[in-house]
């Protein structure tokens, strides 16, 4: 279209206003920088050669750029003078403004062009690395001049920040999905799955005041309210990884998503900061976690048709045990036990970190013997998933990962000597038999003889009425049994899986097995759908081929939607908020109210103010409805 032509038109349209309203008006960069800038601040219209140098901004067009003031006009934003980096200035959007009637009701007649011009200036966030010299940003952009009558501008300064309850970006393809959500307390949740059930993270944690000012200070950077609802969709590309942004504050969600294939480069460039504060946060809280919370190294070496094994595992808080024995021999060699010092957890711990256990192969290539080689099995367990993973090999053997291998295999084969040498042995018997009630007693009924329990644990024994189930203690007086630990059923506080949809009783998917549930906490699942959930359980199994049987669950993990007072017999009890984890313990008779803990805090709330489980991630679809965690 003719410049001149479509100038008139918009001027034609701004004169009935119930024709129009403001109209984006077409800019152009011409300079833009982080310093050079003149150290005082400006925001003006510049519309002559003369203006322009009396604005002190001449020297701000790049050489070779000229600028014909008959047909455009110039919008210059400087910061001025700034201690440090990190601050920048940017012309975001220009309109053209509607003139107000001369008269109510009549037409609105004028030949001034008015442009509303949107700047965002941004400061650098608590915390930041930024250069510690002096900076002056500016932007200058390039106008038309309309073809009939005057252009003034007026200048508006955008937010430096955006509000929230909670912001939540989540990721979705075929075989992989993440999210991480921050709430306006700080309150963040991550949530990872990967192609096996097994390989699921769902961590919380805490992030300070300042860091979430950071976020809302990258919200605003990248203008998230005027961002696109739709970022690019397209049905036929059904394997496509999706990804969505959602703001939530004060009850409305606003939402962004699309096919990442799909979003323009323009997209990216402008979404990229708040992409990186979330990166930024994500891997701050998945480093405040420990660096594994279970280790684990075995050795077998062959002896003729037998074998000799030594395992090592070391908890979290440093607790090590290593069992040893043979395949085939009868010979009872009983587990050591040792707790290693801080200074040695805080060495193993950077050595599993070095190693990048996720990384790894699962098996690594060994070369061909005569002989059957020594072996090696390598596990680590972690809410980080930067740190969980395994391998197995042989010792020496490694390829290109020797270098963040042999430190971590050295170290286990060292700290597996110092407990047998000098760990103590795990001395408390082990039995095995049916659990049964008898006169209001717990006992365990063996092949030969049977036991009275007694103890903490033996009221959570009794749950387990008529399963088989095995417990370390002591012998006491007249048949009694003081229990020290439940061997089996083995405790699982975060066993991820999804509901199996249509069963009757609930029943869980995980690691290729599907498991009834039962117990108090199992009420609660009835609403969760379908969804990938996370729970706390006695786990029952076929010690023969490692399949979950039936879980006896503990708590259901939970995300409070709404403040909510917790109350037990009509008393207050503590109070949560929008954004908190829970864990569901039960359902009133009514199936109204949950009973949930969190810390140390337990009482009685509204199911309908708890979303239990994350909706499980589909293909993407036409308006991706489905294919993100929620």
């Amino acid at each position: 279209m003719n410049r001149s032509l479509g100038t008139l038109g918009v001027l034609v349209a701004l004169a009935f206003p119930g024709l129009a309203s403001a109209q984006s008006y077409p800019f152009e960069t011409i300079a833009r920088g982080s310093s050079g800038g003149p150290p005082t601040p400006l925001q003006a219209l510049i519309q002559s050669e003369q203006e322009l140098i009396a604005s002190g901004s001449a020297g701000l067009i790049p050489p070779g750029v000229t600028v014909d003031f008959s047909r455009d006009a110039l919008l210059v934003a400087r910061m001025g003078m700034r201690p440090t980096g990190g601050y920048g200035i940017e012309i975001r959007a220009v309109e053209a403004i509607p003139p107000a009637p001369s008269v109510p009701g009549g037409p609105a007649i004028s030949l001034t062009t008015v442009l509303e011009v949107q700047v965002f200036s941004r400061s650098p966030g608590p915390g930041e690395i930024v250069t510690q010299a002096f900076t002056s940003p500016y932007h200058v952009v390039k106008v038309p001049r309309p073809a009939m009558g005057g252009l003034v501008a007026r200048f508006a300064a955008q937010a430096t920040s955006v509000e929230f309850d909670a912001f939540r970006r989540s990721e979705g393809s075929l075989f992989h999905a993440k999210s991480i959500e921050v709430t306006r307390a700080g309150a963040v949740s991550i949530y990872e799955r990967a192609p096996g059930s097994q390989d699921v993270t769902n961590v919380t944690g805490q992030i300070s005041p300042a860091q979430v000012t950071q976020l809302r200070m990258a919200l605003a950077q990248v203008d998230f309210p005027s961002v696109p609802a739709d970022l690019g969709d397209d049905p036929s590309l059904m394997d496509a990884p999706a990804v969505s942004y959602v703001l939530t504050h004060n009850g409305a969600d606003q939402v962004a998503s699309g096919m990442k294939p799909l979003i323009s480069q323009a997209l990216r460039d402008r979404l990229q900061p708040l992409d990186a504060t979330l990166e930024a946060i994500r891997s701050e809280v998945l480093a405040s976690l420990p660096t594994f919370d279970t280790l684990s190294f075995s050795t077998r070496t062959p002896l003729g048709a037998d074998a000799f094994t030594q395992t090592i595992t070391i908890l979290a808080d440093g607790s090590a045990r290593v069992e040893q024995g043979y395949l085939l021999r009868e010979v009872l060699i009983l587990p050591k036990v040792a707790q290693l010092s801080s200074d040695e957890l805080r060495d193993l711990a950077f050595r599993v970190r070095m190693a990048r256990m996720n990384t790894l192969p699962a098996q690594l290539p060994t070369p061909v013997h005569i002989a059957p080689p020594v072996t090696f099995a390598l596990s680590a367990a972690s809410q980080n998933p930067d740190n969980a993973g395994a391998t197995a090999g042989e010792p020496g053997y490694y390829e290109g990962y020797a270098f963040r291998l042999e430190r971590l295999v050295a170290k286990l084969t060292e700290l597996r000597e110092q407990v047998i040498q000098t760990g103590a042995v795990v001395g408390d018997d082990e039995f095995k038999g049916e659990v049964v009630l008898e006169g209001g007693e717990v006992k365990l009924r063996g092949p030969q003889e049977s036991y009275t329990l007694r103890g903490d644990l033996a009221a959570t024994i009794r749950r387990f009425r008529g399963e088989t189930v095995k417990v370390s203690g002591q012998r006491g007086a007249a048949g009694e049994l003081q229990v020290v630990d439940v061997l089996y059923p083995v405790r699982n506080t975060a066993l991820a899986g999804s509901l199996e949809p249509g069963a009757g009783r609930p029943r869980l998917l995980t690691a290729g097995s599907s498991a009834p549930l039962y117990g108090p906490a199992a009420r609660a699942l009835h609403r969760a759908g379908s969804n990938l959930v996370v729970v706390d359980g006695w786990v029952f199994s076929d010690l023969n081929t490692n399949t979950i049987t039936k879980v006896y669950l503990e708590a259901v993990r939970a995300k409070v939607t709404r403040f909510s007072i917790l109350t037990r017999s009509g008393a207050f009890q503590g109070v949560v908020r929008a954004g908190d984890d829970v864990q569901v313990l039960g359902l009133s008779r009514s199936g109204r109210y949950a009973r949930v803990k969190r810390g140390d805090v337990e009482g009685y709330m509204r199911v309908s103010r708890l979303r239990i489980g994350e909706p499980i991630v589909a293909l993407a679809t036409p308006g991706l409805s489905g294919s993100l965690p929620q």
